[in-house]
């Protein structure tokens, strides 16, 4: 993956490329999205909006054709999250970016996807059919079949946590290109203030309560606190000398079990609030956690 960055920072047109070549997949428009994220990052959002601009064309095939607008929402969002990071060069304020990029994602979903979210409806609704009519005895089983609500807040959540990942894959090429080793110890000092961590899990909690149709939708606000949460994991483990083995373990568990993801996300929450992980890094870096201090720390970024 380091090879493929390089290539995209030899010139103006290798970047072109790359970007263009993934943006008309679904499967590999997060690749896109990290090489818009990359040049934004280090050459500003003027040339990582220039990419963007390239990029809508195939993208935009896709809503033409098909009405799938999910890998131009990507690079576009991915495009906004950049520039938040280029712009202040703080981690955490670029993952609480994520929380109106994806609220506004699913709006402009449901507000002009009307059609293709309704596909997707009855998409849902054969496959269910099916699942019942196989099962034994199901005859009188009948499972919960999503509504477009539900739908576009799946794909509002989707949109927001691959486009934080794509631009945290960027943040990571352009510290192994130009300043080794900064991304990982940035990363593990991500924290937000109490009341923004606190916060979010409360919101997203009264989202939740609102009924199954806003479950999704209240997913969103915690996508900043899923990746603060395994900022917290990466420094424990980097105080414990843990190697690949360990997040490949981790990360297997993190995958299949969802007790997991709601723990690390109650955790990071409390973490702003109580400092859990400053035990787990340096001196000098568990002071920079400070709020007051965190955006002059991740300016290097």
């Amino acid at each position: 993956m380091k090879a493929l960055a390089q290539f995209a920072m030899r010139g103006q047109w290798q970047a072109m490329f790359l970007t263009i070549a993934g943006a008309g997949s679904a499967l590999f428009c997060w690749i896109s999205a990290a090489i818009i994220a990359l040049v934004s990052l280090q050459q500003g959002p003027r040339w990582g909006g220039y990419l963007l601009f390239w990029a809508l064309l195939p993208s935009g095939l896709l809503v033409y054709l098909y009405g799938d607008a999910g890998p131009l929402m990507l690079l576009v969002s991915a495009w906004i999250i950049a520039s938040a990071l280029t712009l202040t060069g703080s981690l955490s304020t670029m993952l609480l970016a994520s929380v109106p990029v994806g609220l506004v994602s699913g709006l402009l979903m449901m507000l002009l996807g009307d059609a293709y979210l309704q596909q997707l409806v009855d998409l849902f609704d054969g496959f269910l059919t099916n699942l019942e009519q196989s099962i034994d005895g199901g005859a009188d089983l009948v499972l919960q079949r999503p509504n477009t609500t539900q739908i576009a807040g799946v794909l509002a959540v989707s949109n927001s946590a691959v486009a934080v990942g794509s631009v945290l894959l960027g943040a990571y090429w352009q510290s192994s290109l130009y300043r080794p080793g900064l991304f990982g110890r940035e990363f593990v000092k991500t924290v937000f203030p109490p009341a923004v961590g606190i916060g979010l899990l409360l919101a997203a909690g009264a989202v939740f309560s609102l009924g199954t149709g806003m479950q999704s939708w209240a997913t969103i606000l915690i996508v900043p606190l899923v990746f603060s949460s395994l900022g917290l994991v990466h420094a424990r483990a980097r105080a414990l000398n843990k190697g690949s083995g360990y997040f490949a373990a981790f990360y297997g568990l993190w995958v299949l079990v969802d007790l997991l993801k709601l723990v690390l996300v109650v955790l990071a929450a409390l973490d702003s609030l109580l400092g859990l992980r400053k035990r787990y890094l340096p001196k000098d870096a568990a002071n920079a956690v400070a709020p007051q201090d965190e955006s002059r720390e991740e300016k290097d970024l």
